[in-house]
């Protein structure tokens, strides 16, 4: 429990202040001034402002990613409703990513060969604002791609995301 926090205590209200030093009104009729209330030995942060964590000087990104679902031609393939009959690895190629961003990203593709095997995850593959494609050779059975942002004053919209994809290898991987 912090000094002069009781226990149980949760902010209700920020009186005055942009997030760090302020004025808290609190759930046990009290009002605390602080940069940081720690009750409990949890410290208690205001969410949905800014991107980075900040506390008194000290500004951290908050590493943030998105994870598509799975694609790949046994689960039906991009754009297919039903499965094409056909137990091939995804190819991919290009990555044309449309993100409103600031700052620069990483994306990976992750998968693997059987829905119980061990996920297999690629290098990190950066882009920026400006960048129009992401050149690629990886294949995978079930494909999904992850983006992440973990830059101080990074962030993202994501748009309609283009893939270029073609019918991988047709093999088994040892693990019946």
């Amino acid at each position: 429990m912090g000094t002069g926090i009781a226990t149980g205590t949760v902010v209700t209200a920020f009186v005055s202040g942009t997030g760090g030093t302020g004025t808290y009104t609190v759930s046990i009729s009290q009002t605390v001034s602080s940069t940081q209330i720690t009750a409990q030995s949890y410290t208690i942060w205001q969410h949905e402002i800014g991107t980075d964590a900040i506390l008194l000087n000290n500004v951290d990104a908050i590493d943030s990613y998105i994870e598509t679902n799975s694609i790949g031609w046994v689960n039906g393939g991009a754009g297919q409703k039903a499965t094409l009959g056909t137990n091939r690895w995804v190819r991919l190629e290009r990555v044309e990513p449309n993100f409103n961003q600031t700052g620069p990203m990483n994306m990976y593709v992750t998968g693997k060969s059987y829905a119980d095997g061990t996920d297999v995850v690629s290098q990190a593959y950066a882009f920026d604002p400006t960048t129009s494609k992401i050149d690629l050779r990886e294949q995978r059975r079930e494909m999904r791609l992850k983006f992440e942002s973990n830059v101080t004053g990074g962030n993202y919209e994501m748009g309609n995301i283009l893939l270029s994809v073609d019918l991988g290898d047709e093999r088994g991987t040892g693990n019946p």
